[in-house]
Order: C-alpha cells, then sequence, then structure tokens
C-alpha cells in the first residue's frame, strides 16, 4: 500500500530497502537482465542498501507494461522487510514516453499499475519523477 509518495533520489534517503519496476530482460546496454520470469523478485545490495528488482514487465514486446499490474502486487508482497522499516519503490513509469527511452512505456496503464500497488500488503513510499503525491492518490481513487 502506498502511503507516502517523495520526488528525490532514493538513494539519498533513510530507506535502506529498494523495489525497482524491472523488465524480464536488460533494456540498458550493459545491464545484466537476461531471461527473468514476470512475478520475480531479485534481491541484490547496492551503496549497502538492499535492492529488490520486481520483475513486472516485459522488454522488448508492444504493450511490453499491459501484463504489469497483474504481477507488480504479488512482487512487492513477496519481499520481507524488518519491522520498524520501510520499502521505497521507484515508479518512474509516468514520464511522457517521447522523453525517456522512445517506447519503453508503451502500454503502460498508470492508473491501474497504481491502484495494483495501492493494493499490495507491504506498506512503502513511492518515489516518482513525474506525478505528484495528489496526483498519484486521485488516481487510485477514481
Amino acid at each position: 500500500m502506498i502511503i507516502d509518495v517523495r520526488q528525490k533520489n532514493v538513494f539519498d534517503t533513510e530507506h535502506d530497502h529498494i523495489a525497482l519496476l524491472m523488465p524480464t530482460s536488460g533494456f540498458i546496454e550493459d545491464a545484466d537482465f537476461k531471461g527473468f520470469k514476470l512475478g520475480e523478485v531479485i534481491p541484490d545490495k547496492d551503496q549497502g542498501k538492499k535492492i529488490y528488482s520486481l520483475i513486472c514487465w516485459e522488454s522488448g514486446k508492444k504493450n511490453g507494461w499491459k501484463k504489469a499490474p497483474q504481477y507488480i502486487a504479488s512482487c512487492l508482497d513477496q519481499i520481507k522487510i524488518p519491522a520498524g522499516e520501510t520499502l521505497a519503490v521507484v515508479g518512474s513509469f509516468g514520464v511522457p514516453t517521447k522523453i525517456f527511452c522512445g517506447t519503453i512505456f508503451e502500454g503502460c496503464d498508470v492508473k491501474k499499475i497504481l491502484k495494483a500497488m495501492h493494493g499490495a500488503v507491504n506498506e512503502f513510499v513511492l518515489y516518482n519523477c513525474s506525478l505528484s503525491k495528489e496526483e498519484i492518490f486521485r488516481l487510485i481513487n477514481s
């Protein structure tokens, strides 16, 4: 469940557990993402923080984000966070398609994705680069 929305660099925050919405394979030339399955959660560490790659969209496919809502909440709920700590989730899916990576967000239904995220059992802070807190909660509640 989304408990707050912030617009800043998640690595410069108090959060030690960070989830990223990631594709089934790498879309960045140097990325080591090859052949993951939708619904997987891949743990890692970076800059002293625990990173969780939530494999929830299909790269290299037209409308690769179309199935994302059905996987996001289940991925989020696979993560076990110690008591007293809060998960941070980076959600940059609201960036206009023409500005970021060509057609990377084709088929992305932001409203469905936000509702799926908000339906997760785990509470988390959403870090987002393009939508305000008010816009996000308006979409969730509409």
